[in-house]
């Protein structure tokens, strides 16, 4: 929890630097999804750090911070899901035969990946490689689904640590919910999201998909699981779907 707090100050650090007017208490409250006096909070943290920060009215009379861009702050440590994200963008670009902005987003990542040191691209790597092998595409026309950001950050949290999982989830032509624990593998993500994973007690080695939007609940276990040797995110979604062709 201290080091996303943390994140979360540097995050908003550049943002009162990036931004040309400046942030507003609802802009903070938005960007960050929380309530007003954790906004500020979070402001007055800043300005104990920057006292540089300029602060005004701006023509509704709303008080607006903003850091200038002359003023040195700290860049933050790029994380494997920063990393991750990027190259997803980049496959997803691809599917869509978007080549100019997949090139686009391709140079940045190099040119990213060359200003992170050795000793943390050592300690990156492991993750990247884990969550690049866990996010496969399913790209289907229709209307984009809906990702609850939170299921989604734990199953990647536990995919990059082996560990067992309790999902609550809902049964789509039932309408009912139950528990389970299961061992995630990766996602399919495209007109359907899903989840990829084994049940230690009903399909221990049949891989089957979890439909990401009914999943309502996740609770990452303390035991940890092998995966099935030899198994391929890019071969199961051959086998379910055919798209990779």
């Amino acid at each position: 929890m201290r080091y996303e707090k943390t994140d979360r100050m540097l995050e908003l650090c550049h943002e009162l630097q990036f931004s040309r007017i400046g942030l507003t208490l609802e802009d903070i409250q938005e960007r960050f999804s929380v309530g007003r006096r954790t906004a500020q909070r979070m402001k007055n943290a800043v300005l104990r750090v920057y006292s540089q920060t300029q602060e005004w009215y701006d023509d509704e009379r709303r008080k607006r911070w903003r850091i200038p861009q002359d003023v040195s702050t700290p860049v933050g440590e790029i994380s494997a899901d920063e990393l991750a994200d990027l190259e997803f963008a980049i496959k997803s670009l691809r599917k869509q035969n978007d080549r100019r902005r997949a090139k686009s987003i391709e140079s940045l990542v190099t040119k990213v990946k060359a200003q992170i040191s050795q000793k943390a691209a050592s300690r990156i790597e492991p993750d990247l490689e884990a969550l690049l092998e866990a996010e496969g595409l399913a790209m289907r026309p229709g209307p984009r689904p809906i990702i609850r950001d939170e299921i989604v950050d734990a199953l990647r949290r536990a995919i990059k640590e082996g560990s067992e999982v309790y999902i609550v989830h809902r049964n789509r032509e039932r309408g009912t919910s139950s528990g389970r624990v299961i061992h995630p593998y990766g996602f399919l993500f495209g007109n359907r999201n899903y989840l990829v994973a084994t049940s230690p007690e009903r399909h221990p080695n049949e891989p089957r998909l979890y439909g990401l939007p009914e999943i309502e609940k996740v609770t990452i276990k303390a035991k940890s699981f092998s995966r099935l040797a030899g198994f391929s995110l890019k071969a199961f979604a051959e086998r379910s779907f055919g798209v990779w062709q």
